[in-house]
């Protein structure tokens, strides 16, 4: 079984694919830790991960941590922070990942933008902004555990369309500003990491990143092109 274990890793170190990182984590579901370090991580979310796990789990067994995840319920963030007895403390992890995407946590800053004010938006965004900060004070006061939080990726079609790159107060500029602001109150805080979701769909292409029909089916927003991509980048942190 070692052996077995060897010889995927060799694998996945020649060719980083969906696949081989499926494989991989396959394998540590049905065999012994390998002498591997455990390594507990708890993911919250507000949207499907399931299906970059398998990436996730293959880098940290590259790492030589054999991966011991808790995940939180589907958009059940505040549920697993704020209670103390909750199953994330209780698998006392030794990171924390908070995974959100935009749309789950605000259709007025995404879908349905262009029916609020100028200062509705703005509320908006310190609602947003007052939310993150509750989490990782009320995380900080439970565990030290360096957290993981993800940035927002801009849209491939803002609701003005050619009028939305004419003014701060649009769209585009809206998350932008979200996305700084959400990184400067962090700063409040220890050991918070900011995984950069707009660089990685940038690099990607949102086209490619995004995976509109799986987003509606299932809330499930990363495509194919990103699971890789943003395992591995998950995988730089660890």
């Amino acid at each position: 079984m070692k052996t077995e274990f060897s010889q995927v890793c060799e694998r996945l170190r020649n060719e980083s694919t969906y696949p081989a990182y499926s494989a991989l984590a396959n394998l540590l579901d049905s065999l012994e830790k390998f002498g591997l370090e455990p390594l507990r991580i708890a993911v919250l979310r507000n949207f499907t991960v399931e299906p970059v796990l398998p990436v996730l789990r293959g880098e940290l067994a590259l790492l030589g941590f054999f991966p011991n995840l808790y995940v939180g319920e589907f958009d059940a963030i505040a549920e697993d922070v704020y209670n103390p007895d909750s199953p994330l403390y209780e698998h006392k992890p030794d990171f924390i990942l908070i995974t959100q995407w935009l749309e789950t946590l605000s259709t007025a800053l995404t879908t349905t933008f262009i029916q609020f004010s100028e200062q509705e938006i703005d509320e908006e965004i310190e609602r947003l902004i007052k939310t993150m900060k509750g989490f990782l004070s009320t995380l900080r006061g439970q565990t030290s555990a360096p957290i993981l939080i993800n940035n927002f990726p801009l849209l491939d079609m803002p609701t003005l369309g050619i009028l939305d790159s004419q003014s701060e107060n649009y769209h585009t500029y809206r998350i932008i500003k979200l996305n700084q602001e959400m990184l400067k109150t962090s700063r409040q805080f220890k050991d918070i990491y900011w995984v950069d979701y707009l660089s990685l769909f940038s690099r990607i292409g949102r086209s490619k990143a995004f995976d509109e029909r799986y987003w509606h089916m299932a809330r499930s927003p990363l495509g194919k092109s990103s699971l890789v991509p943003l395992g591995k980048e998950y995988g730089k942190f660890f």
